[in-house]
């Protein structure tokens, strides 16, 4: 699935059953991935597919699937079509003929959701100072690496004294697809971000911190999942989060940074994982979701908690907020909490008793060094029908990112290390596996 663009799904069967769906179709099912299927004689299945947004094809005879396969191609308008098969009974030769000819005739386009035609996109910065630091950098990764054809940049400054609103003021003039919004005051987090999705004149919104460099292929990525109208918002991994998206990282550079966040997109299979909050260093969703819920609540003042309001109000809407794995989005972040000023302690300080006050709760999100346990056992449930020594890659990563937040309460750090070796205990087994080349570990792709 690592490197593949759709499931061909196709079944001509009565006794094909759910009780009987090979795990492949259950993993693209969880990964949001098309799923082409072409069903004859069974509404079981044909009722999951539409359930789940698909569009099962009744197929008599290879013409038929033929057919399906052409129409689906051309319902998504994928390129470079990977096709992995899934209980095919047909022989597909002349559609996979029929492929390679529209894509020669020019379907170059990337991967699109399924939101009609390729769905416009508004990538949204805010920008304060720090020029040549973080927003210079930024947007170079962006008009650089955005392999999606259909979409722009509104960037918002916040009064920065730095040469800023002249540096985008001289970048719009020859990048068309940027609109630059400078306001004379700092208007904070939210208050400018809400100034961008005012503007804005995407269907799909991506909120991005002037900190980041993108990745090739990221857009397109986070863009896929919001076909499915049941997720609300969708993040990145990165190597600095206060949550569970963050994954291990030792680089001392940014370059050294991508190049480890590149090997672990590699082994994610895009798989989705679903959260409680997302970081909004990097998050994309339907404008849809903004239109119902609001914009962010400018009573955050400068920062700090607007984004846990606006994921809280996402989920009461009753949305699901989810994670790519295979999406990394570099992030420099604002260091730790130790050396934060005084008037930023204070304001996070107001900030979390407004967001209790407003919703009426004790706000207690799981904490990251448990949630990167949790998905490591995830991880491990894979091994039951056998590994993947991806797995054990990102196994190995979560565990080094939990270890960096060991509880110093004497009970949490007793539970916390005996849960630690518990799964420290399966990684040995699957590594000496691995090592002797038995069963229960596969090599990755190419073996890698």
């Amino acid at each position: 699935m690592r490197r593949t663009d759709v499931l061909l799904l196709i079944q001509n069967t009565e006794e094909f059953s759910a009780e009987t769906i090979p795990s492949k179709v259950y993993e693209y099912f969880h990964a949001a991935r098309p799923i082409l299927g072409l069903v004859h004689h069974n509404q079981e299945l044909r009722e999951m597919l539409e359930a789940r947004g698909d569009r099962p094809v009744s197929a008599d005879d290879p013409r038929d699937v033929s057919a399906g396969i052409v129409h689906y191609v051309q319902l998504w308008r994928l390129s470079d079509l990977t096709i992995s098969k899934a209980c095919t009974h047909y022989d597909v030769s002349s559609a996979v003929d029929r492929l390679v000819q529209i894509n020669r005739e020019g379907f170059s386009a990337p991967l699109r959701a399924n939101l009609g035609a390729m769905a416009k996109v508004s990538i949204i910065i805010v920008s304060y100072n720090s020029l040549h630091e973080t927003t210079a950098p930024c947007l170079e990764s962006i008009f650089s690496r955005t392999d999606y054809d259909n979409y722009e940049v509104i960037v918002v400054d916040n009064a920065s004294k730095d040469g800023t609103p002249d540096y985008l003021r001289q970048l719009a003039a020859r990048e068309k697809r940027l609109v630059c919004i400078l306001n004379e005051t700092n208007r904070g987090f939210a208050g400018g971000n809400n100034d961008a999705i005012k503007a804005a004149t995407g269907d799909v919104l991506v909120l991005l911190n002037s900190d980041t460099v993108v990745t090739r292929g990221w857009l397109a990525k986070l863009v896929e999942p919001l076909r499915d109208k049941s997720i609300g918002m969708v993040g990145p991994v990165t190597n600095s989060v206060g949550n569970e998206q963050r994954i291990f990282s030792a680089g001392a550079t940014v370059e050294e940074i991508l190049a480890e966040g590149e090997r672990w997109t590699d082994t994610a299979d895009s798989g989705l994982f679903e959260t409680e909050r997302l970081g909004f260093f990097c998050v994309a969703f339907r404008r849809e979701v903004t239109e119902r819920i609001g914009l962010l609540d400018e009573g955050f003042g400068l920062g700090f908690y607007e984004d846990d309001d606006y994921c809280i109000r996402v989920r009461k809407a009753g949305y699901r907020i989810v994670c790519r794995e295979d999406v990394f989005v570099y992030h420099r972040g604002g260091g730790s909490f130790g050396k934060m000023s005084a008037t930023a302690r204070a304001l996070i300080k107001r900030n979390r008793q407004l967001l209790e006050a407003k919703h009426g709760i004790t706000y207690r999100p799981r904490h990251p060094r448990d949630r990167q346990l949790d998905l490591a056992e995830q991880y491990l449930q894979g091994f039951a029908g056998g590994g993947d020594e991806f797995l054990l890659h990102k196994c190995h990563g979560r565990l080094k990112v939990a270890e960096t937040s060991v509880p110093r309460g004497y009970v949490k750090r007793l539970l916390f290390r005996r849960r630690m070796r518990a799964l420290q205990n399966v990684l040995l087994r699957y590594d000496a596996a691995l090592a002797k080349g038995g069963e229960g570990v596969t090599k990755g792709k190419n073996g890698r």
